[in-house]
């Protein structure tokens, strides 16, 4: 089983958790699976930890070792943000 250390940084798979992806194509297949990365705050116990999520992420914040992946490289300046999402499904955007 994966393990993670305090200030590592994850990718966040939210597929797993019930979150439909919305697609302007309607095509959700090729949309994004992970998101992140970000930085692990907690191991909360063998199995799950604590990522530091925006502020503004409306989901539990403690996940299964399962839906993380390690990120490579250099721990990121900016980090992508979680699309907007209401009652655990994912807000659909205008297209720009």
């Amino acid at each position: 089983m994966q393990e993670f250390s305090v200030g590592q940084w994850v990718w966040l798979h939210l597929l797993h958790r019930q979150v439909m992806i919305v697609s302007v194509r309607g095509c959700s297949k090729l949309g994004p699976k992970y998101f992140g990365p970000y930085e692990v705050l907690e191991r909360v116990n063998e199995v799950a930890y604590h990522p530091r999520l925006p502020e503004h992420a409306r989901i539990h914040d403690f996940f299964h070792v399962c839906v993380l992946k390690p990120f490579h490289g250099e721990p990121p300046s900016s980090t992508l943000s979680l699309p907007p999402m209401l009652h655990g499904h994912v807000i659909p955007q205008p297209r720009r």
